[in-house]
């Protein structure tokens, strides 16, 4: 699951190079050939495509695992969420561009089908970023019956840009209090003096 999610992040830091560098060439080569600056946005489509795919397999995967117990589970997910932080800023800078590119009288109309395609993108990252955290909430909910309030608000947020990271911490932090609440726990019962 681990190398699915580090092709998945790759995928998608190699698509926005593509982009970027096509960007790059248009603006500072005149002479370029539209072959050679077609085939870079194509190259750039079809990695996104298959991280797409890639990107649904693993959220599946991570639902599907969240119904055993894992160590560590929502440190995984904070480390995830951590390593897009890049990609969002730099997703958000190309959708500037590409709203400014857009604004153009003639391509005006195309701003109400391209621009929800790209959020729509975007929050599909947010989505497979969020999965096994949120496939570990609902675990935790539905065993425990417990935290519901504590669980539920963390649970929307994972579904809200900058707040899911947010959220990210939370967890994490309640993660880490319980794993040194058990350690401290397992010490101490290892430490009392045996009764004969």
């Amino acid at each position: 699951m681990k190398a699915l999610r580090i092709i998945y992040i790759v995928l998608l830091y190699a698509m926005q190079a593509f982009i970027i560098s096509a960007i790059l060439v248009l603006f500072n080569v005149h002479d370029v050939f539209i072959q050679d600056l077609n085939a870079v946005w194509l190259s750039a489509i079809i990695i996104g495509v298959t991280a797409i795919f890639i990107g649904a397999a693993y959220s599946i995967l991570a639902l599907i695992r969240s119904v055993k117990p894992a160590p560590h589970p929502f440190r995984d997910g904070l480390v995830f969420k951590l390593v897009m932080i890049p990609f969002f800023i730099i997703n958000f800078y190309l959708c500037g561009l590409l709203l400014a590119g857009l604004l153009n009288p003639w391509l005006a109309w195309s701003v109400f089908g391209v621009i929800p395609l790209v959020i729509f993108l975007t929050y599909l990252v947010l989505l497979v970023t969020s999965s096994y955290s949120l496939g570990m909430m609902i675990r935790t909910l539905v065993v425990t019956k417990t935290n519901r309030k504590r669980y539920g608000w963390q649970i929307a947020l994972h579904f809200i840009f900058v707040a899911d990271v947010i959220s990210a911490f939370v967890i994490r932090g309640w993660e880490h209090q319980e794993e040194v609440e058990e350690y401290w726990a397992n010490r101490n019962k290892e430490s009392k003096p045996k009764e004969e």
